[in-house]
């Protein structure tokens, strides 16, 4: 059960994606419950042969009602959720929470995945007896098309003079455009890949604003997305679950803070990092100009970023859902 929408973005549901797609590669089924359907997530699902519902209120009771055996499994997304409710989804099947906060009270699940780096010092254990912790970017639920073998990697960076974009896949605070002219004018000779996905606000005025500056390569919901960032110098990404996938594929970033779930990546992330909660750092320029140097420095970044997360997180996810 997760969320997606142009207020929470996608992020929730991408989680949860990427750890049904390799349930299906094991021959296990999923059934998501959502808030909202979009063709873009319809698509997704129907590659993976997933069902879904979509549930945009009584979410609790149907949950609770919905026919399931011992042996199943809930995978838990939300900021919705309470303790309450975990604990009576339990009491019928097994429980996978994916949690960014520690911000309930009580655990009463079987498993909790917080694939952040700060993750176990959040105090986890003090709220929760019979649970397992998976803490940590090993855990980090990648989607397969990011994983190392289905990519061809350059042995050597050559420049392309491009840098990528991505503010999430709703792009709810509006921070596409901002970064965007700000970065246009202090780079003339870079070109730009701009990322979003289908619930990104007002998509008709902002492909107007890159056919007016020029030099930008618009996209919503591109396939091929890792080889397509891979054609980038850089990507400047909102600091969410994008920075994982980046690191994946030893790809340079400069990450930007938005939203307060973000903060720990302030200490945390590989990446060059701006808090950019109260508006655009005033050294996002300087700070991207400088990641962009073919240097030892932002080549050390790049593979501590690789390092950092594999791709093979959601197979360590399963294989303790499987255990149990």
């Amino acid at each position: 059960m997760t969320e997606a929408s142009q207020s929470v973005g996608l992020g929730h549901f991408m989680r949860c994606f990427a750890l049904a797609e390799e349930a299906a590669h094991k021959g296990i089924r999923s059934h998501f419950f959502l808030n909202q359907i979009t063709p873009a997530i319809c698509e997704r699902l129907e590659s993976i042969k997933a069902n879904w519902d979509t549930l945009s209120s009584h979410f609790e009771e149907f949950c609770i009602q919905y026919e399931v055996s011992k042996f199943d499994w809930w995978v838990i997304d939300s900021y919705q959720v309470t303790a309450e409710f975990i604990c009576k989804l339990r009491k019928r099947s097994r429980v996978l929470v994916m949690d960014d906060l520690c911000a309930l009270d009580f655990y009463d699940c079987d498993l909790i995945l917080n694939a952040s780096p700060q993750a176990v010092a959040l105090g986890y254990e003090a709220k929760f007896t019979s649970t397992r912790l998976l803490a940590g970017a090993s855990y980090s639920p990648i989607r397969s098309e990011f994983r190392k073998e289905k990519i061809v990697y350059q042995s050597v960076v050559s420049p392309s003079r491009r840098i990528g974009i991505m503010m999430g896949g709703s792009d709810s605070l509006g921070l596409t455009e901002p970064v965007l002219k700000l970065l246009h004018s202090a780079l003339p000779n870079y070109e730009f890949l701009i990322i979003m996905g289908e619930a990104a606000l007002d998509q008709k005025s902002f492909n107007e604003l890159c056919n007016t500056l020029g030099r930008i390569d618009f996209k919503i919901n591109p396939p091929a997305l890792a080889e397509l960032l891979l054609t980038t110098d850089l990507v400047v990404s909102a600091a969410g679950g994008s920075i994982a996938e980046l690191c994946s594929i030893g790809q340079m970033a400069v990450a930007l803070v938005i939203v307060d779930n973000q903060f720990g990546a302030l200490k945390n992330c590989p990446y060059p990092t701006l808090d950019c909660r109260n508006g655009l750092a005033i050294e996002l320029v300087p700070t991207v100009m400088k990641a962009l140097e073919a240097s030892d420095e932002n080549f050390q970044i790049r593979s501590n970023a690789q390092a950092l997360v594999d791709g093979n997180g959601c197979q360590r996810i399963l294989r303790e859902m499987l255990r149990l």
